[in-house]
């Protein structure tokens, strides 16, 4: 039909946010009708913020009482400990003061229920605890408040702070407590201990200063008093039908829960409102089901299936390239979003090519980086030893043979300098041969090195996508060799505490050398850079689960800060300044994931020494040989 085909031409001109706005605009022309009919005068958000404020009055006004109290006890206990008499009172006892001053009659008027002194050495001087109503002591919470105030946590506390509030509970109930050291009525002088003063509390002194019947709990619910321990505030709050049930926690010193004040305040206001509320519900539920409708239909039709398309395009674009007409088709957002998939999807195809071709050639000159950095480190003991073998060729003596052997062979020499000739050729021969005797040794190592040299040469993999490490290797074995080349270097002189059993584990034997030999010669150049008087390195194993090893190399040098760690694995990363280049422990992580371990470091930080850790597969065969 014409006007269809139209009013469709004109709707693909459309953009997607004028598609959306016009089926929620019509949403809302149903929807406002019915809920301003059905529920316009509901007020049911205003009731709750009103609830919610009473509630909130409620609670403060009984945070504030026991501020009340506190201050009350502060003030009270303020008029005893600053007094001339009480001061001399600790200072020396007398049985007159404490009849005229701490009797229990004292006590039923000033309202407290304990008091304590206490001198700083941890000595009640005075200790009791009073009954009200039978104006009289009670020996056993007595003894209780003695026992407290002398030692312990309070004590500490009441001893290092002028003033000192804490909560307390008995076999009685809960008390309120407030320590001040002992002072002169100026306030002065120097104090020799404190003084406590104690209220019993109950559920009639909150009840009167919250108008409502309130209530002590000492023996709390247990979900009730986690959720109370586990909030910054701690108030609970228990909504019911027709009351909200409100719960305030006190704590003691320690942060354990000791009691809780509970009160309710009733909902009248709500109940007025429930209702209208029922009403508004109704409207609004008929309201928004006929607007979901539109809207699930209007989004399903409009954009979901079309994201869908071009959803299932981006999963599969290698085996379909072109994008599904229906998705690209007008010109709202989906559309041009589905074009420039398709753009971007022949470009990202073009760059696949290109990065495929740029990652193997880094990988190329990543492993041939890691080749000479390992090479190098082979060479470093051929060097030492080229240069010991030149200072021992080029010390004089050997010149001095030559012309003692000329002039030797002279016919006119007399007696005496002969005997001399003849005695330095003699030495001079001895000490060759003590050098010579060495210099096989010495040569073996040599042979070692351009050995590794040559197994680096000859068995390096240049493609480095691949996993190696399927070999058995005896690690105790390898690391011996690692250590003594490390000790070949010139002024390397290194102490080692080595362990006496290791597995043998599954790797490349020829990359694991190189990385061992990489972590010791970064740790005797890092002991170097600290300048400590013995170099040190510590190597232990441990076994994190049943078929890994973990090898912990720790030394004592100049170690690494906390925020270069996550740097150190870095391609042409280092901590030493002047060296170049940083492929050796880039080059490390590579080759132990490629043998299936890992390789990470360590460190307390700056001087503190680092550790450098490796883990590997154990290899099977081992744990044979040992069950064997």
């Amino acid at each position: 039909m014409p006007i269809l085909s139209a009013l469709h031409h004109w709707w693909l001109k459309q953009r997607l946010i004028s598609k959306h706005a016009i089926i929620v605009l019509g949403a809302i022309v149903t929807f406002v009708p019915a809920a301003l009919l059905v529920g316009g005068s509901s007020s049911w958000d205003q009731f709750l913020e009103i609830e919610k404020k009473m509630v909130a009055q409620q609670a403060a006004r009984a945070r504030n009482a026991i501020s009340v109290y506190e201050r009350t006890l502060s003030n009270a206990i303020g008029d005893y400990s600053n007094w001339d008499d009480s001061q001399a009172y600790l200072a020396a006892p007398t049985e007159a003061f404490e009849k005229s001053t701490l009797n229990p009659f004292t006590f039923k008027t000033m309202g407290v229920d304990v008091i304590t002194y206490v001198r700083f050495t941890g000595e009640a001087v005075f200790a009791r605890a009073s009954d009200h109503e039978k104006v009289a002591y009670i020996d056993d919470e007595s003894a209780f408040f003695k026992e407290l105030t002398s030692a312990g946590a309070f004590f500490d506390a009441a001893r290092s702070k002028p003033n000192h509030q804490a909560y307390v509970r008995t076999k009685r109930g809960l008390y309120m407590l407030y320590s001040q050291w002992v002072k002169n009525s100026q306030g002065e002088g120097k104090p020799i201990g404190f003084m406590v003063m104690g209220n019993l509390l109950d559920g009639k002194q909150f009840s009167e200063a919250l108008q409502a019947d309130a209530s002590l709990t000492l023996d709390v619910p247990k979900a009730i008093a986690s959720k109370l321990s586990a909030s910054a505030n701690p108030t609970y709050f228990e909504t019911k039908k027709a009351t909200i049930t409100s719960t305030i926690g006190i704590f003691g010193q320690s942060k354990e829960l000791l009691a809780t004040i509970n009160y309710d305040t009733p909902r009248q206001l709500i109940q007025a409102g429930i209702e209208g509320g029922k009403r508004l519900i109704l409207g609004l539920a008929i309201g928004l089901a006929i607007m979901v409708f539109g809207l699930v239909w209007g989004i399903r039709n409009i954009s979901v299936r079309r994201l869908q398309r071009l959803e299932a395009f981006v999963r599969d674009y290698r085996s379909k390239p072109d994008m599904a007409e229906s998705v690209i088709a007008g010109r709202d957002e989906i559309a041009s979003l589905g074009r420039q998939f398709q753009e971007m999807a022949d470009e990202l195809d073009n760059a696949e090519r290109e990065l495929t071709q740029r990652s193997y050639l880094q990988g190329k000159a990543d492993s041939a980086a890691g080749m000479l950095h390992n090479v190098r480190n082979a060479l470093a003991p051929i060097r030492v030893m080229q240069e010991k073998w030149l200072r021992e060729e080029s010390l004089p003596f050997r010149q001095n043979m030559i012309r003692a052997a000329d002039e030797l062979a002279r016919d006119d020499l007399d007696e005496v300098r002969r005997v001399e000739l003849e005695r330095f050729m003699i030495t001079a021969a001895r000490q060759i041969a003590l050098a010579g005797s060495g210099r096989m040794a010495e040569m073996e190592e040599t042979k070692a090195s351009i050995d590794q040299v040559s197994a680096i040469l000859a068995g390096y993999n240049f493609n480095t996508s691949g996993e190696t490490g399927g070999d058995e290797i005896d690690f105790l074995k390898l690391l011996g060799q690692e250590v003594k080349v490390l000790n070949g270097r010139e002024g390397a002189d290194v102490q080692f505490e080595l362990p006496t059993a290791v597995p043998h584990l599954l790797g490349n034997p020829l990359h694991l050398t190189q990385v061992i030999g990489n972590i010791l010669v970064n740790a005797d150049e890092a002991m170097i850079a600290a300048g400590v008087p013995e170099k040190r390195i510590v190597i232990r194993v441990s076994y994190p689960d049943e078929s890994g090893v973990e090898i912990r190399f720790r030394d004592n040098g100049d170690g690494i800060a906390a925020e270069n760690i996550n740097d150190t694995f870095k391609r042409e990363y280092s901590t030493r300044s002047h060296k170049a280049g940083g492929i050796g422990l880039h080059w490390c992580s590579n080759v132990m994931r490629a043998m299936g371990g890992s390789i990470r470091l360590d460190s307390e930080g700056v001087g503190m020494g680092a550790t450098a850790i490796l883990t590997l597969r154990k290899a099977e065969a081992t744990e044979a040989r040992q069950a064997a």
